[in-house]
C-alpha cells in the first residue's frame, strides 16, 4: 500500500507540476515562438526593426537604421536584439517564454526596458546581470561601448 501511494505521488510530481506555467506577466504581442529548440520570430520583421530605429533615435538620441533582429538566449533568459551593423548599434528587450510563444517582458508598474549599447565594431553586447541589471559588454577596441537605458512607464 506504501508502494502506491508513492507511485501515485511521484507520478503527480512528475507529470503534473511541469505543467504548471508560472509564467511573469507580459504584454499581449506575440513576438515569436520556441519550435523543436529553435526560436522563431512570428511577427513582422520589418516592423520590428522600424521601431528599433524610431525607439533609439528619440530616446538614445542615435539615428540608427536596424537591419538585423533576433531572438537571443543569456544566461536564464531570452531577449529581442536588433542590430545595425553600419553604426555599430545594438539594442534589446528581454522576452518571457510564455508556452511556448514569446512576449515582451512587463514590469511591475506596467512598462518596459530597453537597452541601447553602442560604439564598438566588435563586442559591446547587450547582456543581463545575475540581479537582472542591463549592462554592455565592453569587450570592445578601440572605441568606448555606451550604455543607454530607457524604461518606458504608461501614464494613467
Amino acid at each position: 500500500m506504501k508502494k502506491l501511494f508513492f507511485l501515485t505521488q511521484f507520478f503527480l510530481v512528475a507529470f503534473l507540476l511541469p505543467q504548471t506555467v508560472l509564467s511573469q506577466p507580459h504584454f499581449n504581442r506575440e513576438v515569436g515562438k520556441l519550435i523543436a529548440d529553435s526560436s522563431v520570430i512570428t511577427c513582422n520583421s520589418d516592423s520590428l526593426l522600424r521601431f528599433f530605429d524610431g525607439f533609439v533615435k528619440k530616446n538614445a538620441q542615435i539615428d540608427a537604421h536596424f537591419d538585423d533582429v533576433k531572438i537571443m538566449k543569456g544566461d536564464g533568459y531570452y531577449y529581442l536584439l536588433a542590430v545595425d551593423n553600419n553604426k555599430f548599434v545594438k539594442s534589446a528587450y528581454e522576452l518571457v517564454l510564455d508556452q511556448n510563444s514569446f512576449y515582451e517582458i512587463m514590469l511591475s508598474d506596467g512598462g518596459s526596458t530597453t537597452v541601447v549599447c553602442s560604439g564598438c565594431e566588435v563586442g559591446c553586447n547587450p547582456a543581463k546581470t545575475t540581479e537582472g541589471n542591463w549592462y554592455c559588454d565592453p569587450a570592445c577596441e578601440p572605441a568606448t561601448c555606451t550604455k543607454t537605458v530607457t524604461v518606458v512607464i504608461p501614464s494613467n
